[in-house]
């Protein structure tokens, strides 16, 4: 028997019978593209349909800043949660932004439904309040003026 998807010869299926006998016979059929598609067995017909997978999309959440409070030359921990809510693969650039200026970027590929937490490290020498911004998310760290160096 020859099996047709979309009109095109998938394959041919062989199968030998007693008369009066039956025997069910089955393939498996997969499709990249979405779709829907037609499908025939000797005087058979159906079909089946290929939904389009929805593409990655990414939330930031749970930003920490840690600690909020340092003295000159200590670090700022600062990180986050990036999620892929999608249902395919992808990569998100997560763009740290400290007092309106580009400080960071970091990419992180994940799978769907994945996520992953993302960490910055930053060092700011300069006494002063530092607003910053991850994706939506915002926050500020203080560098205080270390008066024993």
């Amino acid at each position: 028997m020859e099996l047709r998807v979309g009109g095109e010869v998938e394959g041919v299926l062989k199968t030998s019978l007693n008369p009066g006998s039956s025997e069910i016979v089955s393939s498996a059929v997969t499709r990249a593209k979405a779709g829907n598609y037609t499908v025939e067995l000797d005087r058979l017909r159906g079909g089946f349909t290929v939904a389009q997978r929805r593409p990655a999309s990414f939330s930031v959440s749970n930003l920490i800043i840690s600690p909020e409070k340092v003295k000159q030359g200590e670090s700022v921990s600062i990180s986050a949660i990036v999620t892929n809510s999608g249902e395919t693969e992808g990569t998100y650039s997560a763009v740290l932004r400290i007092k309106d200026i580009t400080e960071c970027v970091e990419d992180v590929t994940l799978p769907p439904g994945g996520n992953e937490r993302i960490v910055f490290n930053v060092l700011k020498d300069a006494a002063g309040f530092y607003p910053l911004s991850l994706d939506h998310l915002t926050g500020r760290f203080v560098v205080e003026m270390d008066w024993t160096g």
